[in-house]
């Protein structure tokens, strides 16, 4: 039974090498198409430019910082820590791969790929890591929609469940905004990291979870715990 177990893991690894390489190649094949803003990029990048505001600055640098690679790592490292610490693993597979996934092909893109930020004032410090993809836009998609996975297997209170699944949605969108606003990304980089992030995700979830026990049956005791409390009381029917 642990041969088997050992071969399905490496089996799924080998798939998931397989499309981390596929999605590489894509994302370098189109971003070295782009060398620099296309027409479109510009004139939002200079909109976006033209219309700053004071308050705008502070907001769209709160959302910058929510995405930033000190807060990315410390949330998922808090996840594991607390699901290591309750015994419920549930999840955890995926969102380690799907984040070290999601960091090294960042890393890899952006070596391959040269493409200059927008020429606009910048609003931050810009890496030295290519504009293509937003490498705050891949983060969160991906460390978010791994969350909400966790969520689900781990069993988390329903209005947890539900508070994720929206994060997972409405960050990275306010994320993108946030960075092209602040002239750090063109639209097709946030565009690109937001595709990027859904079918590395996706990908994951597919190859991964079927061999994932979640935590209900990988905690018989909690389980047979649920099964054995008593449902609510029903009513006695006196026509019968």
């Amino acid at each position: 039974m642990e041969a088997l177990r050992i071969d399905s893991a490496r089996r799924r690894i080998g798939v998931l090498a397989l499309v981390w390489i596929g999605f590489v190649a894509c994302a370098v094949a189109v971003g070295s198409q782009m060398p620099g803003a296309t027409g479109v990029d510009s004139r939002i990048s200079d909109w976006f430019a033209d219309n700053r505001t004071t308050a705008l600055n502070k907001v769209t640098a709160v959302f910058s910082d929510l995405a930033s690679t000190f807060v990315v790592i410390g949330i998922a490292l808090g996840v594991i820590a607390v699901g290591v610490v309750l015994h419920r693993r549930g999840g955890i597979a995926v969102l380690v791969i799907a984040m070290v996934g999601e960091v090294t092909m960042f890393l890899t893109i952006t070596l391959l790929v040269d493409r200059t930020r927008p020429k606009v004032p910048h609003l931050d410090g810009a890496p030295p890591t290519s504009s293509f993809p937003s490498g705050h836009v891949f983060a969160t998609m991906v460390l978010w929609n791994a969350i909400a996975v966790v969520a689900v297997r781990q069993d988390w209170p329903a209005v947890l469940r539900r508070s994720v699944r929206v994060i997972a949605i409405a960050l990275p969108a306010a994320v993108g905004l946030s960075r092209i606003y602040r002239g750090m990304h063109h639209p097709t980089d946030v565009v690109a990291a937001l595709v990027l992030g859904a079918v590395w995700s996706l990908a994951v979830v597919v190859v991964v979870l079927p061999g994932e026990p979640s935590s209900a049956t990988a905690d018989p005791r909690r389980h047979q715990l649920r099964r054995s409390q008593p449902g609510p009381l029903r009513p006695v029917d006196h026509r019968s």
